[in-house]
């Protein structure tokens, strides 16, 4: 079952339960993504994003799409900060603009792939 839930002081509304199961799978509460104190929000939602692709055995996918996008970056940024309302329905507002403040950056996308790399190389991965 699938609920719209407005906020009370106008802003934005959201579909519960979460629809996106990418979403979902990233705020489990698992010791691995816990935020350290030494590192920012927006690093720790690249190293949940990373972890969540190789969890996936999708590195190379990855890899393969984040390479061919990373000179459109900018302009995914903005269509993130204008599709934010429309976006909202299916996952936290924050967390959106969140992700296009951090695709702004150009080094965002090569931290992402090295974060994807490293997480490759370690020797408990099955992949």
């Amino acid at each position: 079952m699938t609920f719209l839930i407005a906020s009370a002081g106008g802003g934005h509304s959201r579909l519960w339960p979460p629809c996106n199961p990418l979403m979902r799978s990233m705020r489990q509460t698992d010791s691995s993504l816990e935020p350290d104190r030494a590192v920012s929000p927006a690093e720790h939602d690249l190293n949940a994003l990373a972890d969540a692709i190789c969890r996936r055995g999708l590195a190379a996918p990855a890899i393969f799409f984040i390479e061919s996008v990373k000179p459109l970056n900018f302009i995914g940024s903005q269509m993130l900060h204008a599709l934010t309302p429309l976006l909202s329905l299916l996952a936290d507002p924050e967390r959106i603009e969140a992700l296009a403040a951090a695709l702004e950056d150009r080094d965002t996308a090569e931290r992402l792939l090295q974060k994807i790399e490293e997480r490759e190389q370690q020797p408990s991965n099955p992949n």
